[in-house]
């Protein structure tokens, strides 16, 4: 109740501010595992693979002067790790908590994919810097930045999908508790950002670029291990307030 009370303050206190704007910012992300070199995170690097996500935040925005702003972006971010277990065989366990493969038959290569997904709320904090070019359009900008985020994490689960072959007649489990990963409840990361904004109308603006968040923190609590890398597009619309 506090963070909320606190949060809100500060909210109405950058939109009271003059020459700000607010908008939804959309961002689908590429993520890409490192992995702490141990025995253990050998093994799981290698059938680890990039999955694509999707986060989406409210921006509000403070421009300090001609060419320099601010921004304030609370939202909802999502990472995932994807390992890819393929030409699994008869009695092979794909996660402790389902039980063994039972099916017989060999025609069919038997794969699994094997999401863990975290989910976090927090705020990206954002310093941008709008470049000054020759020959630019009136009603086109281009700026660059970075900054920080801190998000703490709400849920984690594991989504299993099989081709080739069913556990319990399904083909798609999804698993909340003893997931095999310890969390860390906390995200933080350097933010880079890029983006060329296009001026509607006087009011609303358009904005596309790309994101890449580097984090600091690790992603879980094991030997084995891992940060998540984030880079993907920036999309969205604001409104001057």
């Amino acid at each position: 109740m506090k963070f909320i009370y606190i949060l809100t303050l500060l909210l109405s206190s950058i939109c009271s501010l003059a020459q700000s704007t607010i908008g939804i910012i959309i961002e689908p992300s590429f993520n890409v595992p490192q992995f702490k070199k141990s025995s253990q995170s050998d093994s799981i690097k290698g059938i680890s693979n990039t999955d694509l996500t999707l986060s989406f935040g409210l921006e509000i925005k403070k421009k300090l002067d001609r060419y320099n702003a601010i921004s304030f972006i609370p939202g909802f971010l999502q990472t995932n790790l994807l390992t890819v277990k393929e030409n699994l065989q008869f009695l092979d366990i794909i996660h402790p908590s389902l039980p063994e493969i039972k099916d017989l038959t060999q025609s069919a290569n038997k794969i699994a994919r094997v999401r863990y997904r975290f989910q976090y709320i927090g705020t990206q904090i954002l310093y941008n810097r709008q470049l000054q070019l020759r020959k630019t359009p009136p009603k086109l900008k281009i700026e660059i930045g970075g900054g920080m985020s801190l998000h703490y994490l709400i849920n984690h689960s594991v989504k299993i999908k099989t081709e080739g072959f069913a556990l319990n007649n399904k083909f798609v489990h999804v698993i909340d508790n003893e997931t095999g990963i310890d969390p860390n409840p906390i995200l933080i990361q350097a933010l880079l950002n890029a983006s060329l904004l296009y001026e509607v109308t006087p009011n609303y603006t358009l904005n596309a670029g790309f994101k890449i968040g580097l984090p600091i923190t690790k992603t879980n609590n094991e030997p084995f291990a891992f940060r998540i890398y984030n880079t993907g597009l920036r999309i969205g619309i604001t409104k001057l307030i």
